[in-house]
């Protein structure tokens, strides 16, 4: 069933990318897909695990408010993480996280693919969306663009400014919510306007593009997550969804 509904959404997200269908059905078709994926490949029996495991191991460490912070943070990350595969039909710990590094001492981890194109970004400093994925698609001329945001405990989403440019002159608004998916559009702005020469600042700037970009074409998807730690379990929610 994994395999025969990834086959049927490929299909239909590259009609979608002609412009024959709508977002709704695309994003159908993941959850149809998603469910049998996770049914088949529980989170504590992938290669995101140990992820998992660091983040309840960070939790039962912590002494301070800024250790349980980060161990929340990383529980929400693998909790996004596991959910986008789920959707995809792919343990991403195998692909676009198997080579993954950290760009020198900095908050940005990611790959590229053998073309060198950007293929993975994880951001954890501000004004940044906090995962950034590319997905190529057989069939379709567009590569899926997943961009959105990664929860951890009971975190809420809240209203936020973003360039006046595209605030008022694109989304008519004045502030936006972290659950909108133009939120990520606006945090997008920002990364493509980093002007640095570092590889984290081209790997953010690449990314910030292709979100732009891919809001614009209809190849992009929203997703927001939330990780919770009960005792020895890593709860995943998916919260917020939805294929432009």
């Amino acid at each position: 069933m994994v395999t025969l509904s990834t086959e049927a959404r490929n299909v239909i997200f590259a009609a979608k990318c002609a412009g024959t269908v709508v977002g709704a059905i695309y994003a159908r078709a993941m959850e149809v897909c998603a469910r049998h994926w996770e049914v088949l490949n529980p989170l504590s029996h992938t290669g995101l695990a140990p992820r998992s495991d660091t983040a309840r191991q960070m939790l039962a460490d912590a002494t301070n408010v800024a250790a349980v912070r980060a161990a929340k943070e990383q529980a929400g990350v693998a909790a996004w993480l596991y959910r986008a595969s789920a959707l995809l039909g792919l343990d991403l710990s195998g692909s676009h996280l198997g080579t993954a590094t950290r760009f020198e001492q900095t908050l940005y981890t990611g790959d590229r693919d053998q073309k060198g194109i950007l293929r993975y970004l994880e951001c954890g400093a501000s004004y940044n969306v906090n995962e950034f994925l590319r997905v190529d698609i057989p069939g379709s001329h567009l590569p899926l663009i997943i961009a959105g945001e990664a929860k951890g405990g009971s975190g809420g989403y809240g209203w936020v400014s973003g360039p006046n440019d595209l605030l008022a002159n694109e989304l008519n608004v004045k502030a936006i919510n972290q659950r909108d998916p133009a939120y990520a559009l606006t945090r997008a702005a920002y990364m493509a306007k980093d002007g640095g020469t570092s590889a984290a600042s081209v790997a953010r700037r690449e990314a910030g593009r292709e979100i732009r970009r891919a809001f614009n074409q209809g190849n992009f998807m929203y997703l927001a997550v939330r990780g919770e730690i009960d005792g020895t379990t890593l709860s995943v929610e998916g919260e917020v969804f939805e294929c432009r």
